[in-house]
């Protein structure tokens, strides 16, 4: 049976997948100086929430919420991007030059 308990850790293991995504994808459209060390605290809170998870004894309910945000988000920020590059190319100057233009 689940419990809250459990729900509690998915939803705690999702917001930290979540969060890791969204905080990778915009260290790799935007780099900074402070890329690097973004990387190490991002790993660090992951590694902390599943840590506790696991002395609380629901590893397998955080690491689930962790890896379906994940996926999840990786895969919506991935087609975000491609659709973003495909609306610009097909924008473009260049292939507007086979579109009839009104006299």
């Amino acid at each position: 049976m689940i419990d809250t308990t459990t729900i509690a850790w998915v939803a705690v293991g999702w917001a930290i997948g979540w969060l890791h995504v969204t905080l990778l994808c915009r260290s790799t459209h935007r780099p900074t100086a402070w890329t690097p060390v973004l990387g190490v605290l991002r790993l660090g809170a992951v590694t902390a929430v599943l840590v506790v998870a696991a002395l609380a004894g629901a590893i397998l309910a955080a690491a689930c919420g962790w890896a379906v945000a994940f996926v999840f988000g990786s895969i919506g920020f991935a087609t975000r991007r491609t659709d973003r590059m495909r609306t610009a190319r097909l924008a473009s100057p260049s292939d507007q030059r086979n579109v009839p233009h009104a006299p």
